[in-house]
């Protein structure tokens, strides 16, 4: 049983705990409150961001490798197929800024989540287009969902990490 004293002297902050559940600015590496729970959330949304980060670069580098096969398929030249990784590449890079503030005043996972599911559905839908123009297109869109996946997905590594272990987590 408790001391009745003590309980007097201890603040109301220190005997009620933390006042919710943890947040990010909680999560600190060698705060004593991190549960296995949350050290456990955060292990898996690392690992899922890494996954992501390598199935992009096998995504863009796929491509290239059956240049050769869509391209029968399609009857284009292979300066013809090299538009469409400038059309992902240049949607990329011109949007990845828009990615960037979707997830700074969005929930990040969310548009990490979004991100993840217009690049399969582009990827899906690039493996049904007919002619080299669909592909542009397609491939144009898939760019813009990677642009809103890698900026939310660093960020988020950057929370999840101090300072002291983020060069090592990226």
């Amino acid at each position: 049983m408790a001391d009745p004293a003590q309980a007097e002297t201890t603040p109301a902050s220190v005997r009620a705990g933390p006042p919710g559940p943890l947040t990010l600015a909680d999560i600190m590496p060698g705060d004593p409150r991190i549960c296995d729970e949350v050290a456990g959330s955060r292990g898996r949304t690392t690992a899922l961001i890494y996954a992501t980060a390598m199935l992009e670069r096998m995504d863009e580098q796929i491509l290239p490798a059956v240049y050769a096969f869509v391209g029968a398929s399609w009857a284009v030249t292979p300066y013809q197929l090299g538009t469409l990784t400038l059309a992902r590449a240049m949607v990329q890079a011109l949007s990845s800024p828009i990615g960037g503030l979707l997830g700074h005043y969005c929930d990040r996972v969310k548009v990490t989540a979004a991100g993840c599911l217009l690049w399969a559905t582009m990827t899906f839908l690039f493996g049904s287009a007919r002619s080299l123009q669909q592909g542009i297109i397609v491939w144009a869109v898939n760019g813009l969902g990677l642009a809103m996946v890698i900026p939310s997905g660093q960020s988020l590594i950057a929370d999840y990490y101090g300072a002291a272990q983020r060069g090592k987590a990226f």
